[in-house]
């Protein structure tokens, strides 16, 4: 089933800043509406984290949760990617996982520094993987079961790959792990026994850059066993650089573009999952600190851009109402 063609999105809720939050405050009504949202551009496939933080508090709750919203996307022919960890973010501290401010409420690294650096602190993450293989690992509403979302320190990926081991020792799904940077990354990873692979792309500074990396993707996929390549993250052409250092961006690049590398990433009939399906805040300190924001839908079902739906959905025909202004919650507290 992995060789399937995946046109997905990457999902938080719209007020949401980490996936603790999100398991945490789970709404049945919301998480329907939002299903809604991503079968009307033709989706059929969502990428989301599960929690650690939330299943040490409640993993009744999270269980239920998660097992409604899965239901849910069957019945809207959308299939899951579930990411069991995260590097990403800031540290898990108290603080961290509830700041529901717009302009610090941050995703958070799950397990955590303290944990991913310790090989002696393991136990915990490895029950969290044990319970949720024995929960949803052989579920085939699921794609796959991501380990860990781009590990990059020794430590880290020393954990994502004891993460990653046990997934394939365990569950009945395909194993894959979110890999930074681009599609040259891949060849660190030949030894890890993934069933898919993945590479990130978020902001190419042109669409020559962007269909670059697809080819070289396909030439990849021989090197592989011809074992699926996805492109899990991208987002938009970005002319004056990604925005994760010192890149002066223009306000025309803070927004959402999805149009502009949709066509061609359709073309080359690549599996994808664009950032993200709600208009939203970055999800990153560094973009955040800049401006940046993305996605598609706003909580009302208006979209941010007519021409990101059409392109991302395929139907040239589409119609949405388009609305770009951004949400009151979030520019009120830009102007304080």
């Amino acid at each position: 089933m992995t060789n399937e063609l995946i046109r997905g999105a990457v999902y938080l809720p719209a007020r949401a800043y980490n996936h603790y939050q999100q398991w945490r405050d789970y709404n049945p009504a919301e998480a329907e509406r939002d299903l809604g949202f991503a079968a009307s551009v033709n989706l059929n496939a969502l990428r989301l984290w599960v929690s650690y933080h939330h299943w040490l508090e409640d993993a009744a709750h999270l269980e239920a949760s998660f097992r409604h919203f899965v239901d849910t996307a069957q019945k809207y022919g959308i299939r899951i990617l579930p990411v069991l960890f995260e590097q990403c973010g800031i540290e898990p501290t108290p603080e961290a996982l509830v700041d529901t401010h717009p302009k610090t409420g941050m995703c958070i690294k799950s397990p955590g520094s303290s944990i991913t650096d310790d090989s002696g602190a393991w136990g915990k993450a490895i029950d969290f993987t044990m319970w949720f293989v024995d929960k949803f690992g052989a579920d085939a509403r699921l794609l796959a079961i991501e380990s860990m979302n781009e590990p990059i320190t020794v430590e880290e990926l020393a954990f994502a790959r004891e993460i990653t081991q046990q997934l394939k020792q365990h569950a009945d799904l395909p194993v894959t792990l979110g890999i930074v940077g681009g599609i040259h990354s891949l060849v660190y990873y030949g030894n890890w026994d993934l069933d898919i692979f993945q590479f990130h792309m978020n902001f190419p500074a042109s669409t020559t850059a962007m269909e670059e990396a697809l080819r070289e993707a396909q030439g990849y996929k021989t090197r592989t066993g011809n074992r699926p390549i996805w492109l899990t993250e991208w987002q938009r052409v970005r002319p004056s650089g990604t925005g994760w250092g010192n890149d002066a961006l223009t306000d025309a690049e803070l927004g959402p573009d999805l149009a502009s590398l949709a066509p061609l990433i359709h073309h080359y009939e690549i599996s994808n999952f664009f950032w993200s399906l709600m208009l939203k805040p970055a999800y990153l300190p560094p973009q955040r600190a800049k401006g940046t924001f993305n996605g598609l839908f706003h909580e009302d079902g208006t979209v941010w851009s007519l021409a990101d739906a059409r392109a991302v959905s395929g139907n040239p025909d589409l119609m949405l109402e388009e609305r770009k202004v951004l949400p009151d919650w979030f520019t009120q507290v830009n102007a304080e």
